[in-house]
């Protein structure tokens, strides 16, 4: 008979963070206390919460999980310290590779203004939701060319001086 090991139950206490609430940063880890530990599942929470402080400017946040095994309770309790860095605000946003009309659109569309707090996941919302038939309709022109689909690069080029993201989106061949 294999003796079967149990696996430890989880849970995580968070140190460091001022920005975020705990509530917020646990509900975004997604973890629930007494939950079978889970190394992916912790992987793709810690990406959450790193997405979490994307959203309010804080792009250099580090986080450091340390691991505290309770053998006797099958436990095991992640200590993460975040260190949450400092708050970037918007600079400028550069349409490169784009015909000259759908930058000036783009331009236009664009919500975040220079000096807004800096949303890390608003390039890519805004490139489906507000550049979404501009881009489908280059998509469309190039395949009836017989070119490959439009490749878009954002490129973040944070300012640690002065704290300001200057965003590149290009559209590449």
């Amino acid at each position: 008979a294999s003796m079967k090991r149990k696996m430890p139950s989880a849970s995580c206490q968070l140190s460091g963070n001022q920005v975020l609430a705990a509530k917020e940063l646990d509900d975004a880890l997604g973890m629930k206390a007494g939950e079978v530990a889970n190394g992916k599942k912790f992987d793709k929470g810690l990406n959450e919460v790193a997405k979490a402080y994307g959203k309010s400017g804080h792009i250099q946040t580090r986080m450091d999980p340390t691991p505290e095994f309770d053998d006797a309770a099958q436990k095991v309790t992640f200590k993460i310290s975040v260190n949450e860095g400092p708050q970037y605000h918007m600079g400028t946003v550069e349409f490169k590779g784009f015909p000259a009309d759908d930058a000036f659109i783009l331009n236009k569309r664009w919500g975040l203004r220079s000096g807004d707090v800096y949303d890390q996941t608003y390039a890519s919302r805004f490139l489906r939701d507000d550049a979404g038939e501009i881009l489908s309709r280059i998509a469309k022109a190039r395949q009836s060319a017989g070119k490959p689909l439009p490749n878009i690069g954002t490129l973040e080029r944070p300012n640690r001086q002065t704290l300001i993201v200057n965003l590149m989106i290009e559209l590449k061949d």
